[in-house]
């Protein structure tokens, strides 16, 4: 048996990635915003959204997105669901699919996906969480790349392999899931969609090893009939 699992998280706000809020300073800048008026309330906070890809594979208990058969046409469902004028980067150039780009990259590193300009080769250095680089910095240049309208992804590492890390200002979530949902004509093949937010525990991350008929609360099996 194969699972997939999808986890989401999303309407997160973009300024708390760029500028985290600090105990220090919370209340100094809480007194700036009601200087600032009425207007400062009104004004919509920008967004984003978190999608985590991992894969399971039952019962050799291997983990991994790279574990399942579908790994292929999972990678092919992610690039369909972004817009067409839009060009894959990495540190190693520009690759021609998006399954290519993942293969370039190690664990800790990220990809751009930009329409434009192209990301700076120190922008994509600074984004791999192996960097080295401050953590406050690479949370600012992530979000700055955000709200550029870019996708990043990030290679994360798996116990046989790899997951991926998805962020983005645009919430793909609705374009990916008839494809993904397409995925299940296999009864090899279940599809989980976990709210990240009832996920506060790695156990709970590994559900299926000893609560699968009964998944925690926020851990929705999809089935062929479901529908968002």
């Amino acid at each position: 048996m194969q699972l997939f699992k999808l986890i989401f998280d999303h309407d997160l706000r973009l300024e708390d990635l760029i500028n985290p809020p600090l105990e220090d300073d919370f209340r100094g800048a809480r007194s700036g915003e009601l200087e600032g008026g009425l207007e400062m309330f009104l004004k919509p906070d920008l967004t984003y959204s978190r999608l985590y890809f991992s894969g399971t594979r039952l019962p050799e208990e291997q983990f991994g997105l790279n574990v399942l058969e579908n790994l292929d046409s999972i990678v092919e469902i992610l690039w369909n669901a972004i817009p067409s004028e839009y060009q894959i980067y990495t540190l190693k150039g520009i690759p021609e699919t998006l399954r290519q780009g993942i293969s370039q990259l190690h664990p800790g590193q990220a990809l751009v996906i930009a329409k434009g300009d192209a990301p700076s080769s120190e922008i994509l250095r600074t984004l791999s969480t192996t960097s080295g680089a401050e953590p406050r910095q690479h949370r600012k240049i992530l979000g700055e790349e955000l709200k550029k309208g870019r996708f990043v992804f990030f290679k994360e590492q798996a116990h046989h392999g790899f997951d991926l890390q998805l962020y983005s200002a645009k919430n793909i979530f609705r374009e990916m899931f008839p494809g993904l949902k397409a995925l299940l004509n296999s009864p090899d093949f279940r599809f989980f969609s976990i709210n990240a937010k009832r996920m506060r525990s790695e156990r709970m991350f590994y559900f299926e090893l000893w609560t699968l008929d009964n998944p925690p609360h926020g851990f929705e099996e999809v089935f062929p009939e479901s529908v968002l």
